[in-house]
């Protein structure tokens, strides 16, 4: 043991660290306390219940004194749920404070987390947790595990000498992590519009036509865009709904050359002009039953949901013309919500667009009128317009893949040759034969001296000169593409109001413009890295822009308005994208180890220790998700690891990770060829862990 460890504090460090977390697994296992407990505003409560029916005494009593649901303002989706506790004992108060979503409340030991509560909202059902040891041992263990795999950067001899000063790229890592997470905290159908005859979509196939549906001028149009509706729980422009109303029907923007506003508002004014028109029957697109549902909701009313007034106690609520509206309206807001629509229906059969154009803008400062503080702000409305008018990613990406596929082929015969170039140059100067050893060294070297080099030292020719005009060509096209990336996101990021972590769109969008990133850091040191960062990128960005439409603009759930989550998702996020690149890696070396050029043997080689010096932030960056998450988990709702599908094969895959960083160690992985191999059984597991489970 102690000449496996000796000169190796890093490797013992690390293997110690996961010791310390099996012992805290096991002693939280078989120590801790851990159940619901549920409490009534103005109740007393001295016991919790175990997930068995274990009824269990609690060393004091729990009161709830006020329970409330916070809300995005202006809407009714909940961005927090809070409750106030009194914990006490023999009639004395031993603490009182404050439980929410990521922030739980501790009192002896009992660690309580925000659960569920009452449809009346007078009660609240908390997960209670009794595992101080077990808590402490895990922790102290991420501690350790998190300094282990940090000391590999500056102490392993292999990655130093691949990298060179880690000091360099470490640092822009942990800069662009902590700019993540510290931005991250940092009506009715009485002829209002055409009428839906409840046709099925499913039973009235249309024919394919090349009539053009009537529909408003663009810039009428784009006044209807302008106006602010509740869509998704959140407030946004028209515009957004019609982005999506155009993508569900027929699976992209701009058909036939017509706007998103221009299909929304055709649908709604000359709905059976409309129904003439094909739409999209590929799997990408919505089935014909949610096609359905959205017409109904259209007609119906529902999905317009552009009218906001408050209620009695002042709280602000988004309804169509066809809802019942609060009570306490006044019969002038009463009379506008249910006739304004009629009277625009009305201008646009007459097709009056100057008095139409009037309308909505009145309508538009209605809206506003009546929103008053929960009015999104003006540049991120500016943001979402933007963004609903970029053009879909999917086909860009298309182009970037083909792009950085070629760009990769030409890097691999360049690479191979470049092998056999110096192998011709060696046996040249072994075969001066009949010479003394001076004589032989004297005609190499004038031979040499025949050959045009560049400042390394190697050989120019007029290939080479292709080859650069070809490498400018791929810079270039990779600094396009981090653009349009950075562009995509920044508008999104702005938008939303938070970093584009919700959902995996974004989180892929997000893996993109990482990928670039880390491509154009380092393709001056390690020309590959542009390529596979290009291909890497296009295929992120085409998973997440699958359904041939931009990702959405989303509302946060409560429980993912936390900083360590934004950390957790940033960590696993470089991860995958290490893990992506050395994936691209693994195959094009096992591609270039079953050729039989002369030259194939050390390009292999070499691109399996370039895998091999990447797993090493790649496992760095896992496993510390992996606790990131861990930790995330257990401030949230009191469980640290659960066994779900999707940590435990993130585990998996960190344990298979592992085995890379153990290559001498392990006879199977001493070959190129097996280790090219092995990155893409690691490769599989990754893929499964993110899109299987």
């Amino acid at each position: 043991m102690a000449r496996i460890f000796s000169g190796r504090p890093a490797a013992l460090v690390l293997h110690l660290s996961l010791a310390l977390i099996l012992v805290g697994a096991l002693v939280t296992t078989f120590s801790a306390r851990k159940g619901t407990l549920h409490v009534r505003e103005g109740e007393s409560v001295g016991t919790f219940e175990t997930k068995d029916g274990t009824v269990l005494e609690l060393p004091f009593c729990v009161e709830l004194e006020d329970f409330e649901v916070l809300y995005h303002s202006g809407t009714d989706a909940a961005s927090d749920y809070s409750s106030r506790l009194r914990f006490t004992k023999n009639g004395s108060i031993i603490r009182e404070g404050e439980v929410r979503m990521n922030r739980i409340l501790s009192c002896k030991g009992y660690r309580y987390y925000q659960t569920d509560y009452d449809s009346d909202e007078a009660g609240v059902t908390f997960t209670v947790s009794h595992d101080p040891a077990g808590i402490a041992i895990i922790y102290t263990g991420y501690a350790l595990l998190l300094l282990g795999l940090l000391a590999f950067f500056f102490t392993d001899k292999r990655f130093k000498k691949f990298f060179g000063n880690a000091w360099r790229y470490s640092s822009a890592i942990v800069v662009i992590l902590c700019l993540e997470t510290t931005v991250s905290v940092a009506g009715n159908t009485e002829g209002r519009i055409s009428e839906y005859d409840g046709t099925s979509v499913k039973e009235n196939p249309v024919k394919r036509t090349s009539v053009t549906p009537k529909v408003l001028p663009k810039n009428i149009a784009a006044e209807f865009g302008r106006l602010y509706v509740l869509y998704h729980g959140r407030i946004c422009p028209l515009q957004t709904l019609a982005s999506d109303f155009s993508a569900k029907l027929y699976g992209t923007s701009g058909i036939k050359g017509l706007t998103d506003e221009q299909v929304l508002t055709g649908w709604m004014f000359y709905g059976t002009s409309w129904r003439n028109i094909p739409m999209h029957n590929r799997k990408k697109a919505v089935d014909a039953m949610d096609k359905e549902a959205t017409l109904k909701a259209l007609y119906s009313g529902d999905l317009l949901k552009i009218y906001p007034l408050r209620d009695s106690t002042g709280r602000l609520g988004w309804y169509s013309q066809s809802d019942r509206l609060p009570e306490g309206v006044a019969d002038e807001e009463w009379l506008f919500v249910r006739k304004s629509m009629d009277y625009i229906f009305e201008l646009v059969v007459n097709r009056e667009y100057s008095k139409l154009s009037e309308s909505l803008g009145k309508l538009r400062r209605f809206q506003e009128s009546k929103m008053g503080e929960s009015l999104p702000p003006a540049f991120r409305i500016k943001a979402e317009r933007a963004y609903n008018a970029l053009p879909p990613l999917f086909p860009i990406a298309g182009i970037f893949l083909i792009v950085g596929l070629v760009i990769l082929a030409v890097a691999m015969r360049r690479m191979v040759r470049g092998v056999n170039n110096r192998e011709t140059i060696s046996s040249f100067i072994d075969k001066k034969a009949g010479a003394s050893e001076i004589d032989k060294k004297a005609g190499a070297s004038e031979e040499l001296k025949k050959i045009p080099v560049n400042d390394n030292g190697r050989t120019v020719t007029k290939r080479w000169h292709f080859a650069g005009i070809f490498k400018a060509s791929g810079i270039v096209a990779a600094f396009v593409f981090f653009i349009v990336l950075t562009l995509v996101l920044g508008l999104l990021w702005t938008a939303s109001g938070h970093i584009p972590f919700s959902n995996g769109a974004e989180t892929m969008l997000t893996i993109a413009w990482t990928a670039m990133l880390a491509a154009l850091l380092s393709f001056r040191r390690f020309p590959i890295m542009m390529p596979f960062g290009i291909i890497v990128a296009s295929l992120a960005t085409l998973v997440s822009a699958m359904g041939n439409a931009n990702p959405a603009v989303t509302q946060l759930m409560p429980v993912l308005s936390s900083p360590l989550l934004s950390i957790h998702v940033s960590l696993m996020m470089l991860s995958y994208t290490i893990l992506a690149v050395i994936m691209i890696n693994g195959l094009c070396g096992l591609s270039v180890s079953l050729r039989r050029a002369s030259g194939s043997k050390e390009a292999s080689a070499k691109m399996a220790r370039m895998s091999e010096a990447l797993m090493y932030p790649a496992l760095f960056f896992l496993g510390s998700g992996i606790i990131a998450g861990s930790v995330w988990a257990n401030v949230s709702w009191g469980c640290y690891w659960n066994w779900d599908p999707k940590e435990t094969w993130a585990l998996i895959t960190f344990l298979i990770a592992s085995l890379g960083v153990h290559r001498t160690s392990i006879q199977f992985l001493q070959s190129p060829r097996s280790y090219h191999i092995y990155t893409l059984i690691l490769s599989a597991s990754v893929l499964f862990t993110y899109f299987g489970v």
